[in-house]
C-alpha cells in the first residue's frame, strides 16, 4: 500500500505542482486505468469549462431572482403613483362604494 508523505503544513499556501500532494495514488493498490481527469486531455481541458458553465447557470438564477424583485418592486410603485395621482386629485381610492370611500 502507497501511503502518502506528510503534507509540511509551513509550505501549504506556497504549493508548487511538482509538490507531493498534487500525487495521485490508489488506497486499495489496484492497478487499473489511469482516471480520466487525470489521463483525457479532453477531460482536463473540459474542466474548466464544465466549472465556468456551472457558474453561468448559478449567475442566470441569481439574476432571474434579481429581476423578479425588481420587477415586484416596480408594481408596488406604480401602484402608489397611481393612488397618489386619485388622492391628488381628490378622488375615492374605492370605486362604486360610498360607505368605503378612501378620501386622500
Amino acid at each position: 500500500m502507497h501511503v502518502p508523505s506528510p503534507l509540511q503544513t509551513v509550505k501549504l499556501f506556497c504549493l508548487n505542482v511538482d509538490d507531493d500532494i498534487w500525487e495521485d495514488f490508489r488506497l486499495d493498490d489496484s492497478e487499473g486505468p489511469v482516471h480520466r481527469w487525470l489521463g483525457d486531455e479532453d477531460v482536463c481541458r473540459a474542466i474548466p469549462a464544465m466549472l465556468d458553465w456551472n457558474r453561468v447557470r448559478e449567475e442566470l438564477a441569481r439574476l432571474d431572482d434579481e429581476e423578479e424583485s425588481v420587477r415586484l418592486w416596480l408594481q408596488k410603485e406604480q401602484q402608489m403613483l397611481h393612488e397618489a395621482r386619485v388622492c391628488a386629485k381628490g378622488e375615492s381610492l374605492i370605486s362604486g362604494s360610498s360607505e368605503l370611500s378612501l378620501l386622500c
